[in-house]
């Protein structure tokens, strides 16, 4: 699973990049193309030590890229343990990453296009918010004018939802939520992202294509804005994938079996991990598995995130070389 923006943070992947020598190329790679096209490190921005995990880190032109490059990064670290998916979900921004993985096109051609998203985003579309709601999602639709000036943008399981919305929208709303004891956050993301804060990038959603013509992806990948399959990623979809609300439960419940998978968690955040805990049922025999948070120890996280997964796939049988067919998740 891999989730879009709000789930970043300063320092996420640094212990990784420390630690682990596949998603330091990775990155490191990312870094590359980065300083071409900008003439600066997105590296140093990343795990700038003046900066602390609390802080909030928003500006676009390097969360777009930080994201995806973390995202992919970590998947390439699992792949190259022998762990390989059955199923790719993506998340908004996470789709790009789990389009790379999926291989419609090469790593750079994606990651160019992130970046070219960014830099149009800024150039188009006005700044405005995004605030997650920890509450029942009726809340939404029982009372329009609580939410005046916002768009139900995603809804993440039944009790929690994202509005996005200019910024004084957005503060009203979230005094009023306040004033009601309903807990809410404001997410770092500086537009209004699957709103119609993003449509003046309609006019130019060709220029959101991929450089290269888009392959069948060789891993099913599954798109938390059309809740299904993806077959073609092409700007079209790109389109549908920034400007559509994103329908994460819906995309977990529609699975084929959504209470027998192995999930793994490779959003900075963590949060899809826990999402999919409180989409299934209690009695589900599902494995959730975060390997990243905003609170460090990542290193250890994706140790034991390989032991679970083995765990769940091989009930214990001894489990393939890394370059021998892995496991399916």
């Amino acid at each position: 699973m891999f989730g879009g923006q709000g789930s970043q943070h300063y320092h996420m992947g640094r212990e990784l990049f420390d630690a682990d020598s596949t998603f330091r190329t990775w990155l490191l790679r990312g870094e590359e193309l980065f300083r071409r096209v900008k003439g600066r490190s997105l590296i140093e921005v990343m795990f700038d030590r003046s900066r602390s995990r609390a802080d909030t880190f928003d500006h676009i032109s390097e969360t777009h890229p930080a994201i995806f490059l973390v995202e992919f990064a970590l998947a390439q670290a699992l792949l190259e343990r022998g762990i390989e998916p059955d199923v790719l979900i993506g998340y908004s921004l996470g789709e790009f990453a789990a389009a790379a993985v999926s291989g419609v096109a090469p790593f750079e051609d994606v990651f160019m296009a992130v970046l070219r998203q960014a830099e149009l985003v800024v150039e188009y579309c006005s700044e405005a918010g995004m605030t997650a709601v920890i509450g029942d999602v009726r809340l939404f639709q029982d009372e329009p004018r609580l939410f005046a000036g916002c768009e139900l943008v995603s809804v993440n399981f039944e009790r929690n939802f994202v509005v996005a919305g200019s910024l004084g929208a957005l503060a009203q709303v979230e005094a009023e939520l306040r004033v009601r004891n309903v807990l809410q956050v404001r997410l770092p993301v500086r537009y209004g992202f699957h709103s119609r804060w993003v449509e003046p990038l309609a006019r130019v959603s060709p220029a959101l294509q991929l450089s290269s013509p888009p392959a069948p992806p060789r891993v099913a990948l599954i798109s938390c804005a059309t809740t299904g399959p993806v077959s073609h990623f092409d700007h079209r979809h790109i389109w549908q994938v920034i400007r559509t609300p994103v329908r994460f439960a819906d995309t977990v419940e529609k699975l084929e079996h959504p209470e027998r998978c192995v999930y793994v968690d490779l959003s900075p955040s963590g949060t899809l991990a826990t999402f999919v805990r409180n989409i299934l049922p209690g009695h589900s025999e599902a494995t959730v598995v975060p390997i990243m948070t905003p609170f460090g120890g990542a290193r250890e996280m994706l140790s034991e995130a390989i032991a679970r997964i083995d765990a769940a796939v091989y009930d214990g049988r001894a489990r393939a070389r890394p370059n021998e067919r892995g496991a399916r998740v």
